[in-house]
């Protein structure tokens, strides 16, 4: 696997999708009225698939689904971004 940072395991998919979560986190901490789905979020960072921006993506990242990282959110601010 070609990684873009030799000392890091960063490959290209990584340091996207990292990107990716880091926005749909600011898009989820916006959306104080949950007007958006979680595919529309997923959607609107560049995914396509709910089940890997859920699982291989947004979890991979952040150590919470998005679902749970809501939840999170609504009950506090104190919540680790990446």
């Amino acid at each position: 696997m070609n990684y873009i940072f030799p000392c890091t395991d960063l490959n290209f998919l990584k340091l996207i999708n990292h990107f990716r979560v880091r926005d749909a986190i600011e898009i989820l901490k916006n959306d104080t009225k949950r007007n958006l789905t979680i595919i529309q979020v997923a959607y609107k960072v560049g995914h396509n698939n709910k089940v890997t921006f859920n699982k291989k993506a947004f979890k991979r990242e952040s150590g919470h689904t998005p679902t749970e990282y809501i939840k999170k959110l609504s009950r506090s601010d104190n919540i680790s971004t990446v």
